[in-house]
């Protein structure tokens, strides 16, 4: 199989380089200057002052199908069921504000610090693998930067999150390529470098939330469980492709040394 680097060398993830051009990545981080303030003032919104921090978008795969097959009665259960994962998450990971809900959107936040990147990360991995057994099946991006939370929650930190979100094509949660103090995180607990598999556009190294991801079968039952599918409903090709997606995913990630926090910081693998 080939390999990323064309199997000489291991990439390693670079906030400046991520793409497959060979072995000019370097085992960096590149970090955002003084981003230890929690509110920077932002001339591009007409000198309003906005949070700076870690921001996550995620949807549940599959919900309009969920509230379509469904009568008021199991309509009202899968509801429930989402505020709960939601706010349970939430409890997990002491988020310092409450998330905000829409429909099968959930927006998080999270303060620009490393204790708020593990929050966020935490109350991600929370969310994918707690919601896959209730037949929630999540996909969502982690983006950092400025953005204005409130009645309105704006700003390109929010488009950055949401552009990512939607064009990825598996059970998962992506990062920024220049998401800060991702080097702190490499680990069976937290990030990994990883191809996450796209809809469109260039394959590059990002880092990626690790979590449980169930075993092939595990995958299947939940993705046709009612009322996210009818009862004997034939499973459809896009389907296929984000289940095969993610358990490809799911093989990388047992292939690597837990006590190596090196191997969880680069990729070695086949992206094939």
């Amino acid at each position: 199989m080939p390999r990323v680097g064309g199997g000489e060398r291991p990439q390693t993830w670079d906030a400046r380089h991520r793409n497959f051009q060979g072995c000019a990545i370097r085992h960096r981080i590149v970090g955002l200057a003084n981003s230890s303030k929690l509110k920077i003032r932002d001339y591009e919104s007409g000198g309003r002052v906005m949070d700076r921090g870690y921001l996550l978008i995620a949807d549940i795969l599959g919900f309009s199908k969920i509230i379509n097959n469904s009568g008021e009665s199991a309509k009202n259960d899968a509801v429930e069921t989402w505020l709960n994962l939601v706010d349970e998450a939430e409890k997990k990971a002491k988020l310092h504000r409450k998330p905000q809900l829409i429909s099968d959107t959930v927006i998080a936040s999270s303060s620009d610090d490393e204790i708020g990147l593990r929050k966020i990360v935490q109350f991600s991995r929370y969310l994918l693998e707690n919601g896959v057994k209730r037949s929630l099946l999540i996909r969502g991006a982690i983006s950092y930067g400025a953005y204005e939370w409130g009645r309105l929650t704006y700003g390109r930190t929010v488009i950055n999150a949401h552009n990512l979100e939607s064009n990825q094509d598996w059970i998962g949660i992506s990062c920024d390529g220049d998401l800060p103090r991702a080097d702190t995180l490499w680990g069976p607990d937290g990030l990994v470098c990883y191809p996450p598999p796209l809809k469109q556009g260039r394959i590059g190294l990002q880092p990626v939330v690790v979590w449980a991801v169930p075993e092939p079968s595990e995958l299947q039952t939940a993705s046709s469980a009612f009322p996210l599918a009818k009862p004997e409903e034939f499973m459809e090709w896009p389907w296929l492709r984000r289940l095969r997606n993610t358990v490809h995913f799911g093989r990388h990630l047992k292939s690597l040394s837990e006590s190596n926090r090196e191997s969880w910081a680069q990729f070695n693998g086949s992206i094939i």
